[in-house]
């Protein structure tokens, strides 16, 4: 089960697999993959956010767990994107911080969907997929 174990030292965030629900445990005492391992092993993810995209199909929430899960591996997009001078990515993490103070994710995810709202006005096109 080597493709189902953290890959980084353990932290508060770091889920073992059983944690996870990724392995079930046999009469045996062996350890198989659950339906939600299996998915997991076919996922270019960390374990965690496999949970979180699992959750987030399970709870009609795939769109928003897709972006969170995104701005976890990847950081936040409108940090790197040229059309942003240094002041207004300054002023962009100012705005995330104050929309929500108490979680970086939750702040990401809707300064996320502002960067968002901002390029479709720019560009008049419809919804933008990629991170």
């Amino acid at each position: 089960m080597q493709h189902l174990r953290c890959s980084r030292q353990a932290s508060p965030r770091c889920c073992s697999p059983l944690e996870l629900g990724a392995l079930e445990r046999q009469l045996d005492g062996r350890h198989v993959p659950s339906q939600f391992g299996r998915l997991l092993q076919k996922l270019p993810l960390e374990p965690e956010l496999g949970l979180l995209i699992w959750n987030g199909l399970r709870l009609g929430e795939l769109e928003s767990c897709e972006i969170l899960a995104g701005i976890v591996q990847r950081g936040l997009p409108f940090l790197s994107d040229s059309a942003f001078s240094p002041a207004d990515v300054r002023e962009l993490v100012n705005l995330r911080h104050a929309c929500c103070p108490d979680s970086d994710l939750l702040a990401g995810l809707r300064a996320f969907r502002a960067w968002r709202a901002f390029l479709k006005r720019q560009s008049g096109v419809g919804r933008i997929t990629s991170l």
